[in-house]
């Protein structure tokens, strides 16, 4: 089995537990329950450190892409995976400050949530576009 198919396959599921996290970390924020906060806090925090590793996997095994995004700009490439990339980054970045913020209620947090919302959305659209290539790259034998 092909890595790349590994990785790809490894990233669902770490995707839809960063993603079920972030919002059961955003309701239970809404509660009185500090405990269940941090516990989906931790979760969360686990989740996507999980996933940010792997989108670096997989973004290394697609380095040709990003080349030729620099060298000879969007041209026909995707579009959607360029704003996945963008919006990925500015996740991550609020993510990451947000370990930096004391106590309640920091606008980066709404920020964060907001882009996270809307990154789950595209991320989507980006895996359905691909999920047909997945059992072909299945059953290719690995390098």
């Amino acid at each position: 089995m092909k890595k790349i198919f590994v990785i790809d396959l490894t990233l669902i599921p770490a995707f839809v537990f960063s993603a079920v996290s972030g919002v059961l970390l955003h309701v239970s924020g809404h509660g009185g329950c500090h405990e269940a906060w941090h516990s989906w806090a931790v979760a969360h925090i686990s989740a996507s450190v999980l996933f940010l590793l792997l989108v670096a996997l997989h973004v290394k095994t697609h380095t040709g892409w990003y080349n030729g995004l620099l060298k000879k700009g969007i041209g026909y490439k995707s579009r959607l995976t360029l704003i996945l990339t963008l919006l990925f980054a500015v996740v991550c970045l609020s993510g990451a400050a947000l370990l930096f913020v004391c106590g309640a209620g920091p606008h980066i947090g709404l920020w964060h949530y907001a882009a996270g919302l809307v990154l789950i959305a595209v991320s989507l659209a980006h895996l359905s576009a691909r999920l047909r290539l997945l059992p072909a790259a299945a059953r290719k034998k690995s390098r």
